[in-house]
This record gives C-alpha cells, structure tokens and sequence, in this order.
C-alpha cells in the first residue's frame, strides 16, 4: 500500500483488485459521486442522511448475529446494502462467497475505505455491484441466498419488491428523491410495470447513461423538472415525463436540444406559458392529485360522525395563528361594510 492514509491505502487497494476483476464496476465506482449525505461519526460509524433525519447504518452484535441465523454452509450470498462493512468481513470470514450490492456508489466506496477486501476481489471471493446492476442480480434470485441491511431493505422498496417477486417484462425508471415517489412507484406496479430506480443528483452523465441503457426502460418519470433531462430521453430514445409539484422560483432556464421525447405537466397553469417561452415543446396543465385507492376519504359515522361533521373545517396548527388573523380581518371589513351595527360580527360568522 503506497499511501500512509489508512483509508486511503484501503481505497486504493480494493479498486485496484476490482480493476482486474470486474474493470467495467471499478471505472463506474471511479466516476463522479456525492457523498455529502453520508455523516461520518466521530466513533468512525456513518450516519445516512434522509430528507430530514440522520439514520445510523451500523448494526449492532445482535442484528448482525441475527443476519446469519438462517445461512446454510457453502451457499453464495447476496448481501443487498452496504450500509455496515462489518457485515461483509464477517461474511468473508467465515468462508462464503459474496455478491455485494448497493444503489448508491458512495455507500460502496465507503466500504472500501473502511475495510480492506482487495484479496477477497483478487480470488474470485467477492463481487461487486452497484445501481442499475441489481437486474443481473435478478437472473441468479435462485442461485443466491439474500442477506439484507434492514435499514436498507426498507428504504430500497423497490429493488426489495422485485427480488421478491422477479421482475416484469416491462420497466419504468423512478428518478429518486422528491415528493410521491412512494406513490407513484405503486401506481406504475398497480399498472403492471416494474420500477426500477434512476439517480440523477449524485452520480456522473456516464453512469446515468449506462444505467438507462441496461433497464431499456419504456419510460423515464421524474417528480419535479431535472436539468438536462430532455437531452437524457433524446441520447436514448426514451420517452420522459416530469411532474412538476413544486413552486418554481429560479428562472426557468432554455432546454438543452429538443424536447421531442420529454413531457412536462405542471400543477401551476402559469407554469405552461413560461416553459414553452424556454423552448419546452409538450408541456400539460396537470392539477395535484393523490394516489385514489390509497388516499380515498373515509365517511364518518355515528358519534365521529357528530364531532367530525362540520360544513367547513380547519387542519393544520402551523397557521392558526394565521387563520385567527385573517378572520378578524373579514370580521371587520364585514363589520364596516354591514355598517357597524351590533348584529354584523355574529352574521359574518
């Protein structure tokens, strides 16, 4: 090992036997990645940053003993989520062959900076695998027995749906992050599809590019409009659809070639005017709805019924104080216009 930083060295040493067994990954795994959502403790330990909460990856003696309860000798295994290199030692150690997995590329390197696998790499005794790679995982489901991070397995939903029921002829790409993807995603299942995330913020145009080439996906959807996106349907031939929900407050900024294969829809009317004025050429007056069969309101009856059954209600205590102003503002002017007589207030309630 050249370098006298010990992560460093290990780094350097793990791509190095991963560029003389899997070439293809190792460049991958050295392309552009942001790792600003992992949080490295002071114990060492990284924290994963996840809309607003940080959530500990390291599992304690107990959850990893627990992992390997029902691991039968001499069988290939799975390991889905790299979210404790421990997990991986300990799997090496004790004789198995492992086929390592994550969506995220940063979680992947901070294994090989914490542990040092680069002679389990160079024997054939670990493989290893990243994003869109999870399809070829797919083929040997009955070859591989799974050992899964429970964080992990959780917040990869739709990678665990399709380990566990195979996946569909046809595939739809989930850009991550943002508002509804939950939502979303079961709706493209409830439609027969199976849906396989895209990273778009965190990774390079090169694995970008290569993830949409291996799902050959029927479409690309998107909540809220990515820049450069129009190009990335137009390079591939795929059709995209962006669902803009949130305000737009930066000035929209003109498209990137032709917008042929892209599809905007937007919650703000006004929105449709200002997207075509930069050049986008299929842009739709969409308002916000929700899931129907999941969201579907649910009547009310007997003593709920009379507690809950008001003509107009009030939800939310993040602007009452609001609310309280704006009614004594009507309250008045109601006052004023009905001529300030004693009856108006209790009227204009």
């Amino acid at each position: 090992m050249s370098s006298t930083n010990p992560r460093q060295a290990r780094i350097e040493a793990n791509i190095g036997a991963l560029a003389i067994a899997q070439r293809t990954v190792a460049e991958r795994l050295c392309g552009p990645v942001v790792d600003t959502h992992l949080i490295q403790g002071q114990d060492g330990r990284v924290m994963l940053q996840h809309r607003t909460r940080s959530l500990p990856l390291a599992l304690d003696e107990a959850i990893r003993a627990e992992l390997f309860e029902d691991l039968e000798e001499g069988v290939e295994v799975f390991l889905f989520g790299a979210g404790d290199p421990r997990v991986l030692v300990e799997l090496l150690e004790a004789g198995y062959s492992v086929t390592l997995w994550d969506r995220d590329l940063a979680l992947i390197r901070n294994v090989f900076y914490a542990v040092e696998v680069h002679e389990a790499l160079a024997r054939g005794q670990l493989s290893v695998l990243m994003g869109v790679d999870f399809l070829d995982v797919l083929k040997r489901r009955d070859e591989l027995q799974l050992v899964a991070h429970p964080l992990l397995f959780a917040l990869y939903a739709s990678e665990a749906l399709l380990w566990e029921f195979g996946a569909p002829s046809k595939m739809v790409c989930l850009c991550t992050g943002g508002l509804f993807i939950d939502d979303v995603a079961e709706a493209i299942r409830d439609l027969g599809f199976g849906v396989l995330p895209l990273e778009l913020r965190r990774v390079g145009v090169a694995e970008i590019d290569h993830s949409v080439r291996r799902a050959a996906p029927e479409l690309i959807l998107g909540i809220n409009y990515v820049k450069g996106i129009e190009a990335l349907g137009a390079r591939h031939g795929v059709p995209v659809a962006c669902w803009e929900i949130d305000p737009t407050t930066d000035r929209i900024l003109l498209a990137q070639g032709t917008t042929e294969w892209l599809h905007l829809f937007t919650y703000r009317e006004s929105q449709v005017e200002a997207f075509g004025a930069a050049g986008f050429e299929r842009v739709t007056y969409l308002p916000l709805a929700s899931n129907v069969s999941r969201r579907k309101p649910r009547i009310p009856l007997g003593e709920e019924r009379e507690r809950y059954g008001v003509s107009v209600a009030h939800v939310g205590s993040s602007m009452d104080a609001q609310a309280r102003h704006f009614e004594a503002s009507y309250l008045k002017a109601y006052r004023a216009w009905r001529g300030g007589t004693p009856e108006a207030e209790s009227e204009g309630r």
